[in-house]
């Protein structure tokens, strides 16, 4: 029997950028896995076949009247959202591999269509007796970065059931978008109105070209390491400074674009969990919210004094996140700009939840977000961080319709020298710390001024 659920402010302003951009696959989310060993693989359907029984985000569509969306819920059915591929009847191993990553990536982009559903796809590559390869995609509208650890936890602990033959019978998760807090948060609204007025243009690394009339969002990624030695270094300063790895490397970064730009006063995206309401931390959907971050640099500020400003902009702006962004930039009543963002085009992620570790019965499993390549982002630039065993890794997803790979393999390489002179001399002042790190002549000197 089918059901309804309203969308939330969020899921709107999703569906509306999915009608804008003509779903070109923008708002896909993926994970992809590595499976080596003799899967089951009757079990594997089952297992998923279950998680659209407990997650009825996965039965989702989506549609609009008059400016009034819906989701109708549907009842489990045949599912048409997977496929099996099978690679071990091509003879090179190599052209395996290939056609793997085409057809994965291929899969990751294609667009979902929101009214006719289903709004997640799995494909199972099959290489061989004991290799195999899984691909899941949803669209944001059900789905964000928690709801897909979610979703991969709950399909190794179905699959383990059904290979083990234990009981599961967990109950079926209903989504809640959060509705119940959206009338409730007029003073955090009041909050950010107040310190978003007045907000200085979009800054985001320098560049050479003019901005695309028309917006293809085509797009890469670059992957960088903080060596053992700085990596250790910035967590010995992270407990000094009482401060979060968060924290600490948004100072870093927002320290760096400022510098880097010559901008005084900048907004920059961040994101939070947005899981507001009990019982939303084991559900699938979209809860994600977005905070606009302002910081101000200021000449004779050592990076200390700095981290100290950011600490508590960060602090206080925690204390404001139910705000739901989407409520903030109505507010702001900000004049629309076709093909940019409101208010900053550059985000900031920590990532903090800790790293999956999956166990299957008699199967080793990793996963391997590195095998598709989606090629598109969303904004101008987006850098994350994360801890991985005695380092901090660090991607950044950037705009090819503004930068080249060599402008941003330069930045990262300024970044990296920047971020080892500030960690070792904190107590510098931001002016010192850019010494011999090839920023743009005048903004040195017009940094160096007082």
């Amino acid at each position: 029997m089918e059901s309804t659920r309203r969308l939330s402010p969020g899921q709107h302003r999703l569906w509306f950028l999915e009608q804008l951009n003509e779903a070109n696959g923008l708002y896909n989310e993926y994970a992809c896995a590595r499976i080596s060993g003799p899967l089951n693989v009757p079990a594997m359907y089952q297992a998923l076949m279950e998680l659209t029984r407990i997650h009825e985000s996965l039965r989702w569509v989506v549609k609009c009247d008059q400016g009034t969306c819906v989701a109708t819920v549907r009842p489990p059915a045949i599912p048409r959202w997977l496929v099996t591929v099978h690679l071990d009847e091509i003879a090179e191993v190599e052209e395996r591999e290939q056609l793997y990553r085409h057809y994965a990536t291929q899969v990751a982009r294609r667009p979902f269509d929101l009214a006719a559903g289903p709004l997640w796809r799995v494909l199972l590559f099959r290489f061989s007796r004991n290799n195999f390869a899984l691909t899941i995609v949803m669209h944001h509208i059900i789905s964000d970065a928690w709801s897909m650890q979610i979703l991969v936890e709950d399909l190794c602990q179905a699959y383990r059931a059904m290979v083990l033959g234990e009981a599961l019978s967990p109950k079926c998760a209903d989504y809640i978008p959060g509705m119940n807090h959206e009338t409730q948060c007029s003073h955090h609204v009041q909050y950010w109105v107040k310190k978003l007025a007045n907000s200085p243009p979009p800054v985001s690394l320098p560049v050479h070209r003019c901005w695309p009339v028309v917006r293809t969002f085509t797009g890469k990624k670059q992957y960088f390491t903080l060596d053992e030695d700085t990596s250790a270094l910035l967590r010995a300063r992270i407990r000094e400074a009482h401060a979060t790895p968060f924290i600490y490397m948004l100072a870093l970064w927002t320290a760096y674009l400022g510098i880097s730009t010559g901008s005084r006063d900048l907004v920059i995206g961040t994101t939070t969990d947005g899981r507001y309401e009990k019982g939303t931390e084991r559900l699938i959907g979209f809860f994600v919210n977005t905070l606009a971050i302002r910081t101000e640099i200021r000449r004779p500020d050592s990076f200390s004094e700095y981290l100290k400003q950011v600490r508590a902009i960060s602090l206080e702006a925690l204390d404001h996140r139910e705000a739901r962004f989407e409520q903030v930039v109505r507010a702001l009543n900000l004049p629309r700009i076709p093909n940019r963002q409101p208010l900053f085009e550059v985000m900031f992620i920590y990532v903090n939840t800790p790293v999956l570790k999956l166990a299957l019965p008699e199967v080793e499993v990793r996963l391997t977000p590195e095998d598709v390549t989606l090629g598109l982002s969303k904004f101008d630039l987006v850098i994350s961080f994360w801890e991985d065993g005695s380092v901090v890794r660090g991607l950044i997803d950037y705009s090819l319709e503004l930068y080249d790979p060599s402008e941003i393999n330069t930045h990262v390489n300024r970044f990296l020298q920047f971020t080892t002179r500030a960690v070792e001399r904190p107590d510098l002042q931001l002016r010192q710390l850019i010494a011999g790190n090839q920023i743009p002549a005048s903004i040195v000197e017009e940094l160096q001024s007082t």
